[in-house]
């Protein structure tokens, strides 16, 4: 991050006393980019990185009495974005997590997902032995 010049303080005091939404937008336009990057960083995906990147822009507009010092409201943007991400990660890992299935369970179907997961784990577990190999080579 970058030192704030005397006009960034300007409009973060401005913008922190009086919730003017002309000087949330300004506030957009400097960082948007700068936070967005910061979200895709740990979302890799666009999509998802815009989405994240409003609701931290919404959450600073709701939240702004919360911000006592102006000089902090670009470090307050830059948290608050980054915990939006991981928790937007958690949220969508979740959905899609792996169901939990028995490999004692007589029905071929399951068996069959519980053989894949298997298979999957077993090349996860050689793809990680094989970088630690290489890491104790360098």
């Amino acid at each position: 991050m970058r030192e704030i010049d005397s006009g960034d303080d300007i409009l973060h005091r401005r913008f922190l006393e009086t919730g003017c939404e002309h000087d949330l937008n300004l506030l957009m336009q400097k960082y948007e980019d700068r936070i967005r990057a910061h979200v895709f960083d740990v979302l890799k995906d666009h999509q998802d990185a815009d989405e994240v990147t409003n609701e931290t822009f919404l959450k600073l507009f709701n939240k702004r009495e919360t911000i006592k010092d102006p000089n902090k409201l670009l470090g307050w943007l830059y948290i608050t974005a980054y915990r939006s991400a991981v928790d937007y990660k958690r949220k969508r890992e979740g959905a899609n997590a792996f169901e939990t299935v028995s490999l004692d369970d007589e029905d071929d179907e399951n068996n069959a997902a519980a053989a894949l997961l298997a298979e999957q784990e077993a090349r996860q577990a050689e793809a990680l032995r094989y970088q630690w190999e290489r890491l104790f080579c360098v």
